[in-house]
């Protein structure tokens, strides 16, 4: 994967070795490096194709990452928070640096 790319981010994740299901949470927040992501503003959505939720990132916001951005999801139902580990992607240069 390469800066610049479309990078879609299905969120395979479980809670208590449960996967994910549509409407388990009232709000999911998907970080990396600087922008955020949520399930309330949209961002993310539930895709039935894949049984999971799933966002994707754009070409601009993705050649705004490090060569390598680290990235957690966090979820809430009610007044619990969990999240996930601090993960890493690691994205290779491109020659073109314009949005296409």
């Amino acid at each position: 994967m390469n800066k610049g790319d479309t990078i879609e981010i299905v969120l395979a994740y479980t809670v208590d070795g449960e996967p994910l299901a549509q409407g388990d949470f009232d709000e999911i927040e998907f970080s990396i490096g600087t922008k955020r992501y949520t399930l309330t503003h949209e961002d993310i959505t539930w895709d039935g194709d894949f049984g999971a939720y799933t966002l994707f990132i754009g070409q601009a916001d993705s050649f705004a990452l490090g060569g390598q951005a680290s990235y957690q999801v966090r979820f809430k139902k009610g007044t619990k928070v969990v999240s996930s580990n601090i993960q890493h992607l690691v994205l290779d240069e491109t020659i073109s640096k314009k949005v296409i």
